[in-house]
């Protein structure tokens, strides 16, 4: 009976562990140019791959980005979803865990130099509301208004 009750109160909170999220910043970010803090871009163009229309249209809601070819700072959003690990040593978080399946990258580039990443794992496919919530972490990160 005890182990019965203590069974229970460990499935509640993997239960509302996976509801509610773990509640902390999932982001990875890298700076592969310090010098993006001081001095960050004065316009972005935008490039999704593989295509996603809704993607790229919340993100054009949140940000003028721009259609000029002579703006040389890119917004590189990549994303994949159905991602397997078939690695033995995550067999225990991927049955106990909401163990991610997907992944969105968001990229600064300078031409082909990478400046900054954010890179987030997800549970579930890469959509608009995850984009626009990784997009507002970029913004942050960069001061851009």
């Amino acid at each position: 009976m005890k182990e019965a009750i203590v069974f229970l109160g460990v499935l509640a909170g993997l239960v509302t562990f996976l509801v509610l999220g773990s509640g902390d910043d999932r982001a990875q970010i890298s700076w592969n140019d310090p010098a993006l803090r001081e001095h960050p871009p004065t316009c972005l163009s935008l490039q999704v791959h593989p295509q996603n229309g809704a993607i790229e249209k919340a993100l054009r809601d949140h940000y003028t980005f721009s259609e000029s070819m002579a703006c040389p700072y890119r917004l590189e959003v990549s994303w994949k979803s159905n991602i397997h690990c078939t690695s033995n040593q995550n067999s225990d978080r991927k049955a106990l865990s909401a163990f991610p399946s997907s992944f969105l990258r968001m990229e600064i580039r300078r031409g082909m130099r990478l400046l900054y990443t954010c890179y987030i794992d997800l549970p579930r496919p890469a959509g608009a509301e995850e984009a626009v919530e990784a997009f507002k972490r970029v913004r942050k990160d960069l001061g851009l208004r």
